[in-house]
């Protein structure tokens, strides 16, 4: 009797071991996210100074930083950090600025399991990827009524 219970054990461990594990591939309409914002009344200049007061306001966290930024070329670039339960997620945020209009853009996301990893990895579901895609919304809205809603200081 034990050695038949030892046989079904070692049979079924084997067979599960084979599963294969399928993933649904990422939407790639999720990877990235774009919105560009309408300013007739304001130049490359104040909406400039206006993205970066955004940024330094907005980004509470350590790893929430403005990697590069160039007045003449009208481009601000950083790394978003944000958590949810259990994880933190990364992306590069860049800001750029013409007379009249911006465009906010987030891409590059990578998570980290707050208990397990110890760096940050690849994307591997679309429920991770639409929560990333869903804050970059929020963002992207609150920039937009903030850049839209800013006064300069006279």
């Amino acid at each position: 009797m034990k050695k038949i219970l030892l046989f079904v054990f070692s049979i079924s461990i084997s067979i599960s071991s084979c599963v294969v594990y399928r993933t649904t591939p990422i939407d790639p309409n999720l990877r990235t996210y774009e919105k560009v914002i309408d300013l007739p009344e304001k130049s490359k200049d104040d909406i400039y100074v206006l993205a970066n007061k955004w940024m330094v306001e907005t980004f509470n966290s350590a790893e929430s930083i403005i990697q590069y930024s160039d007045k003449e070329a009208g481009t601000i670039m950083g790394k978003y950090v944000f958590d949810y339960p259990g994880h933190f997620v990364k992306s590069i945020i860049q800001i750029d600025v013409r007379d009249n209009k911006c465009r906010i853009y987030f891409k590059n996301p990578v998570i980290k399991n707050i208990e397990r990893d110890l760096d940050y990895r690849s994307m591997r579901s679309n429920e991770s990827m639409i929560l990333t895609n869903n804050r970059w919304r929020e963002l992207g809205g609150d920039f937009s009524n903030y850049l839209q809603t800013s006064e300069e200081w006279n």
